[in-house]
């Protein structure tokens, strides 16, 4: 812990961080699991990692109409929301 500007703050190693998302991973992908076995249709889910090193799950429609049934009834942001996932549309930086 230090000091600085007259406010404390505590400097956690990277390696701490490392760990907490390696802790996570399992919990993340047995949420986007839950979200895949509750869409009507043949799904997949894919874990990796993003450009920082943080895990992801990637959840696909696997069939013709997929990208037509989530446009339409929103078929996948309803089906996170009913698992108890925050469903927030993405925005970059400033805009």
């Amino acid at each position: 812990m230090g000091r600085k500007n007259g406010k404390l703050f505590l400097d956690i190693p990277d390696s701490w961080f490392d760990d907490v998302r390696e802790a996570l991973a399992p919990e993340l992908e047995a949420a986007a699991k839950r979200v895949a076995s509750s869409i009507d249709g043949e799904t997949g889910v894919r874990m990796q990692r993003d450009r920082k090193g943080r895990p992801i799950a990637l959840i696909t429609l696997q069939e013709p109409g997929g990208i037509a049934r989530q446009v339409k009834s929103g078929v996948m942001t309803r089906a996170a929301a009913q698992a108890g996932l925050e469903v927030k549309r993405y925005t970059t930086k400033g805009r």
